[in-house]
């Protein structure tokens, strides 16, 4: 065995392999950088129209929205599944309306239990 041609420190090692070292880590860098892409492209196209529409809509565009979807809820001739998704998307509208009026809320305070039930507040 000849030790001259063995690398006794990691500098040398460096300088033996700099080349492969680059070439191994830049590759893993763009592998890296292209997953990252193609999921920010389906997380993009993921994004629904309608979630595109409820975080630009202005408080009366969502009335006027919720209306247009509640009228089609109680329409008895579509399917339940269809129902359900009209009804869970008034839902999400109701709660960005509530967040775009969120200054108007007052805090009840907690709930108290009385003889006769909950939140039945007297002063003692």
């Amino acid at each position: 065995m000849n030790k001259s041609k063995e690398c006794h420190s990691y500098s040398e090692f460096w300088k033996k392999h700099k080349k492969f070292i680059s070439i191994t880590l830049g590759l893993i860098g763009v592998t890296v950088a292209s997953v990252g892409c193609i999921f920010g492209i389906r997380a993009y196209l993921n994004y629904t129209a309608f979630e595109r529409w409820l975080n630009k809509a202005s408080l009366e565009e969502l009335n006027m929205g919720r209306n247009k979807i509640q009228n089609q809820y109680f329409n008895t001739n579509l399917p339940d599944n269809i129902r359900i998704d009209l009804w869970n998307a008034m839902k999400i509208i109701d709660i960005r309306v509530d967040k775009l009026r969120g200054g108007n809320r007052e805090y009840v305070g907690p709930s108290y239990y009385r003889e006769d039930g909950y939140n039945l507040y007297k002063p003692d």
